[in-house]
């Protein structure tokens, strides 16, 4: 169960200059995302599809919550590498987004991983870990 932060509305990538140019800087983009309550997650969550950092797949994982924060993680391939990556700092083993991909994103129907998360990160719905 994810709960969202107290006004959280699920938004789109366009942003605003600070004089108050729209833009669209994460292109293309399939997702709308939000702010989980840092203390409302718990449960498992399961990747469908690899996570690629410095070139490396972390494959089949899970990460498991309690009271926002991941107490038990694996994977199938690069178990390690997750969870040095969710020792990184007081942040990384909290929630700072939840997004919604529609199952019909032309980049999860080409099948293909572009071992680049703005890309990859359009063919699923996902978390990104971080203190937000």
């Amino acid at each position: 169960m994810v709960g969202l932060a107290d006004g959280a509305v699920f938004e789109g990538a366009a942003s605003h200059t600070p004089a108050g140019q729209r833009f669209i800087a994460n292109v293309p983009t399939e997702e709308v995302f939000t702010a989980p309550h840092k203390d409302r997650v718990n449960g498992v969550v399961y990747g469908t599809k690899p996570y690629v950092y410095n070139g490396n797949l972390i494959e089949d994982f899970w990460v498991r919550f309690e009271h926002g924060r991941v107490v038990d993680s694996g994977a199938a391939k690069n178990a390690q590498l997750l969870r040095t990556l969710l020792d990184t700092d007081e942040g990384s083993r909290s929630i700072g987004e939840v997004a919604l991909v529609p199952a019909t994103s032309p980049i999860n129907r080409s099948g293909v991983l572009f071992y680049n998360t703005l890309f990859d990160e359009n063919a699923a719905c996902h978390i990104a870990f971080g203190d937000g």
